[in-house]
């Protein structure tokens, strides 16, 4: 999710992660997790998420087809 530059500091973006987390769909769903940039770490902890282990890192590899 980005919220576009021109919404940002309007409380927007922790209504938007708000209604994901309490989603009827999502009851039953034990964690949702997301990938940030460092710098929006703050804001998701603010917004209740927490790392699940301080130097945990998400990696990836790409293939070629």
């Amino acid at each position: 999710m980005i919220v576009a530059e021109a919404h940002r500091k309007s409380g927007l973006g922790r209504r938007l992660i708000q209604y994901v987390v309490d989603h009827p769909m999502l009851a039953r769903v034990r964690h949702i997790e997301l990938y940030c940039k460092p710098e929006l770490i703050p804001f998701y902890e603010q917004c209740g998420f927490s790392s699940p282990e301080p130097e945990m890192n998400f990696l990836r590899v790409r293939r070629q087809n």
